[in-house]
């Protein structure tokens, strides 16, 4: 080493220490690390300038490097580095310590959760040593950088014993920070926050983004498979409050040995398939079901989101085109989970199928479900034409009846008889279609029935009285039905009254017309006031339906296919 050496470098103590590469500086750039080598022993060395005529460090720090460097010749454990020699230089002094072929813990590696336990222990064994000093030796500066590991993780701990003298922030307990007394639970604050450093893989010059503005480290959701008994730990570890933190190390080892470091949740769900089924065009489907952890141990956490469709829109990381979850993350043992369909942005009257995946700490990480989507078909209403055409068929075979029976005078009877058939079809109709029992549907026919007796003193004869009656019934409860079909196809009840009404009247018109002949005025009148309006409805509706057709064909081709 040369006697002479300039100022970027240590000043040598009988030339003894050549330093070969700069490792590191504090913050403030008064306290220089260096690589050397001890000329005496050809052995490697570390050299660690503090310069008095910087920052805050000052010649009147003399007293207090004295009083340390004694302290540090007395300490002897193998996680501590050695004291090796000291000696004054022109602007500060040197300190002279065993080299450890080591890496610091804020270089970038990523630990398992059981290695991190084991650095735990191992810090705490060296703290265990310290505290029992006299007077107890309290690192005060403990952080991922002074703390080193070995291939074999062996953990060293550095740095301690001069935390007066330029020592940076660190992970520093509260009452720490505010230059209030500080006991051996201050270390313990340190070491809590540096494993959660470690655990949630955040550098330390970032973790006051964790601190709440009560001063409490929330770590919980960032952590992975680790054991509920081991975060209670640390989050004893980093209590605010002293009053609820370890004070001792002895206590905080005790405590920590028995725990495992790792625990993985066991998934479970109630089903494994999903299946959705809509009833209207553009409908919004939910479901719900629960996803819980039976290893109580630990805390399960899950990440919803949808395996990749061809079929599929891109779209953001974290959210789908028409697959929503809520939570779409969660950390909780019992989780109720829905899962919303938007059928608006699918095709009608098709069938889709996506893999959903539920991403957790569990093991297999990865857990997959299927859900089936059966869109509902478009809204055309489409007419129950084979029970309109034996209702047709059977009022013309009453009207014809009727006619026969009662003659040419009675036509315009039989012609009134068909608002009474109307108002029985229709109460026996909704009766039927509403009903959730015989009896209610019982009532209803009831009520059609009523509505044609109170028409049958007209008909005449006690012969045509009985014939008419059960033609009524049978007309009646036929209408009934033929309302009933149009309701299940969703057709509004008045609308379903009106076809029914007017296709028994175009029926029994026609039968009519057979008998008492098509000039009959009575008869063109039954027969244009049921025909044309039951055509027009028909046209109506066909109009509506090849509309409702049109349209959607035209915005089909935005929507997303199977």
């Amino acid at each position: 080493m040369n006697n002479s050496p300039d100022s970027s470098g240590p000043r040598p103590s009988r030339s003894r220490y050549q330093p070969s590469r700069e490792l590191g500086r504090n913050s403030e750039g008064n306290i220089v690390t260096y690589l050397g080598k001890d000329n005496a022993t050809n052995q490697p060395v570390i050299l660690k300038r503090f310069l008095f005529g910087k920052s805050d460090l000052k010649a009147s720090d003399n007293q207090v490097y004295q009083q340390q460097i004694k302290l540090l010749r007395g300490l002897n454990h193998p996680g501590i580095p050695r004291y090796l020699d000291s000696f004054q230089t022109a602007d500060g002094f040197c300190l002279v310590q065993e080299y450890k072929e080591a890496k610091s813990l804020a270089d970038p590696r990523s630990f398992e959760p059981d290695e991190i336990k084991r650095i735990a222990v191992s810090v705490l064994e060296i703290l265990v040593y310290l505290h029992q000093q006299n007077p107890p030796v309290i690192h005060g500066n403990i952080k991922p950088e002074n703390i080193l590991f070995d291939e074999q993780l062996n953990v060293y701990l550095i740095d301690f014993g001069l935390t007066k003298i330029g020592s940076g922030t660190g992970f520093l307990a509260p009452e720490q920070q505010d230059n209030r007394q500080v006991t051996e639970a201050i270390d313990l604050y340190s070491l809590g926050a540096t494993l959660i450093s470690l655990l949630t893989k955040t550098q330390s010059t970032e973790i006051n983004k964790l601190i709440d503005n009560k001063g409490k480290i929330n770590f919980q959701n960032l952590v992975y498979q680790i054991s509920l008994r081991w975060i209670e730990w640390i989050e004893k570890m980093v209590e605010p409050s002293l009053v609820n933190r370890y004070t001792k190390a002895s206590a905080a080892l005790k405590a920590l040995k028995p725990i495992d470091a790792i625990c993985i949740p066991e998934v479970k769900f109630i089903s494994s398939n999903l299946e959705f089924t809509a009833t209207k065009l553009g409908e919004k489907l939910t479901q719900t079901f629960n996803v819980s952890n039976s290893n109580m141990d630990a805390v399960l956490q899950g990440n919803w989101s949808v395996a990749p469709s061809s079929g599929d829109p891109r779209h953001p990381t974290g959210s789908h085109a028409w697959i929503s979850f809520n939570p779409s993350k969660f950390q909780s043992n019992r989780t109720e989970c829905k899962i919303t369909v938007d059928t608006s942005k699918l095709i009608a009257d098709k069938t889709y199928e996506r893999q959903i995946i539920l991403q957790t700490n569990s093991f297999p990480t990865n857990h997959s479900l299927v859900i089936k989507v059966k869109t509902a078909p478009l809204a055309i209403l489409k007419l129950p034409l084979i029970s309109l055409a034996l209702l047709f068929v059977i009022a013309s075979f009453g009207g014809l009846a009727g006619a026969a029976l009662l003659g040419k005078d009675g036509a315009a009877n039989w012609l009134i008889l068909i608002l009474g058939l109307g108002v029985g079809s229709v109460a026996g109709g909704a009766a039927a279609f509403s009903a959730t029992s015989l009896l209610k549907r019982i009532i209803g026919m009831i009520g059609g029935l009523a509505a044609i007796v109170g028409f049958l003193p007209v008909m005449g004869s006690d012969v045509d009285v009985i014939v008419g009656f059960f033609l009524g019934l049978i007309i009646a409860a036929l209408g009934g039905v033929v309302v009933k079909n149009h309701l299940e196809r969703k057709f509004p009840l008045e609308l379903a009254a009106i076809i029914s009404i007017l296709t028994a009247g175009l029926g029994m018109s026609l039968g009519t017309e057979f008998i008492d002949g098509l000039l009959n005025p009575f008869v063109m009148l039954a027969l244009a006031g049921t025909g044309l309006p039951l055509a027009a409805v028909i046209m109506r509706l066909h109009l509506q339906n090849k509309t409702l057709v049109d349209n959607y064909r035209k915005s089909e081709r935005y929507l997303i296919k199977p």
